[in-house]
């Protein structure tokens, strides 16, 4: 881009909530290049976050997920979401948020959640302990994650376990994935920076 003319850069993050790679990573090979290319200017808009976009996808993803299975009262049903986890609290607190606010507007009896990463608490371990306890039958499992992967299928394999040893039905929905409300909220991000 520099090498065609242009100077003015901004950097549109496709990461579901600030971690360390957004914190420090990201913003140092910016300055770097900053330093090194004279004349350019690039900013960073900031990670997808909390937003209507993403309750509105994963009510979409829950939804699909569900139309596999018979018909059940979500207000007896359980929303398990799973994170990835980070060593920034404020991420953690943005899933937490997320999954309470999908869980409120889907109309679940109750929600868990649970991070793959150490670097995050609860683990989904420690959460499927308390979902063994709890009396909903049927038990959604939400990613909050943009993709598949080795995280995803570990706790997958947790979740299946717990569920199939209490009798409890699991539904997997898919991961948020590229979808074009995440590219709506990338863009009202990219607007912010503009503005």
């Amino acid at each position: 881009l520099y090498a065609q003319g242009i100077r003015d850069i901004i950097v549109v993050p496709a990461f579901l909530f600030t971690g360390i790679h957004l914190r420090q990573d990201i913003p140092l090979l910016i300055n770097q290049l900053m330093d090194k290319l004279d004349g350019l200017k690039i900013r960073m808009a900031s990670c997808i976050g909390v937003c209507d976009e993403l309750v509105e996808l994963a009510c979409q993803k829950i939804a699909a997920a569900e139309g596999k299975f018979p018909k059940f009262d979500r207000g007896e049903a359980l929303l398990f979401g799973v994170g990835v986890g980070s060593s920034v609290a404020d991420a953690n607190g943005d899933i937490a948020k997320l999954n309470q606010l999908i869980s409120e507007r889907a109309g679940f009896a109750y929600s868990l959640l649970g991070f793959t990463s150490r670097m995050a608490k609860p683990s989904v371990a420690e959460s499927v302990r308390i979902l063994s306890c709890l009396p909903h039958k049927v038990v959604v499992v939400l990613p909050i994650l943009l993709f598949n992967g080795a995280y995803l299928e570990t706790a997958l394999s947790i979740l299946e376990n717990i569920c199939r040893e209490s009798g409890k039905t699991l539904i997997v929905c898919e991961p948020f994935q590229s979808d074009a409300l995440i590219l709506t909220a990338m863009e009202r991000r990219m607007d912010e920076v503009l503005g």
